[in-house]
């Protein structure tokens, strides 16, 4: 599994967006410029066997600044 970080509408609880840490699978296209400069980097299937990139051992908070 690819790691991510999420944001949220703190007023309704929606998703706000989604940054995923790591390219996926180069066949379904990269979500954004980052992602498929970063796959560059990357060699084999690496989206069959996931690693690299998670988030899970922080979860940074970043209020809003508006």
């Amino acid at each position: 599994m690819r790691g991510y970080y999420l944001a949220y509408d703190a007023e309704i609880g929606a998703l706000a967006w989604r940054f995923y840490t790591v390219p996926g699978d180069p066949s379904k296209g990269f979500e954004n410029d980052a992602m498929a400069m970063a796959a560059k980097a990357w060699h084999g299937e690496w989206w069959k066997y996931g690693g690299g990139g998670t988030t899970w051992v922080n979860t940074p908070t970043i209020p809003n600044s508006t």
